[in-house]
């Protein structure tokens, strides 16, 4: 049993954490900030915050088409910053996630290497 489970851990286990590191979390938080669907729609009105004036007099026109760029520029902003922190959680995801798997390899000799440490510390 345990010969299977060091021979996973070595080989299957590291390629699976590879896996779930770097393929997984990093789809679900593209999912999750819907980075592709912000990107898109970058300069869509904020929350599709549009008047139409086609059978509007001018001067409501000009104060439409100033309030619709205002809209854009919010929506802009604010699918900027949701794209910005989407790509700081990918950049700290993957960080980590290389620093789990640099420290794989350890994990099961690490009960071993603590009672080690704590008997010679006595």
């Amino acid at each position: 049993m345990v010969i299977s489970m060091v021979g996973w851990w070595y080989s299957r286990g590291w390629a699976w954490l590879v896996r779930q590191v770097f393929y997984v979390r990093l789809k679900r938080i593209i999912a999750f900030f819907s980075i592709t669907e912000l990107i898109a729609t970058l300069f869509s009105p904020f929350r599709r915050d549009f008047i139409d004036t086609k059978r509007a007099p001018v001067g409501l026109k000009i104060q439409a088409f100033f309030g619709n760029i205002i809209s854009r520029i919010m929506g802009l902003l604010i699918r900027l910053a949701l794209i910005f922190s989407g790509l700081i959680v990918m950049a700290v995801t993957a960080v980590l996630g290389f620093f789990l798997i640099v420290l794989w390899p350890f994990v099961p000799i690490s009960p071993i290497l603590t009672i080690i440490l704590a008997v010679s510390s006595i």
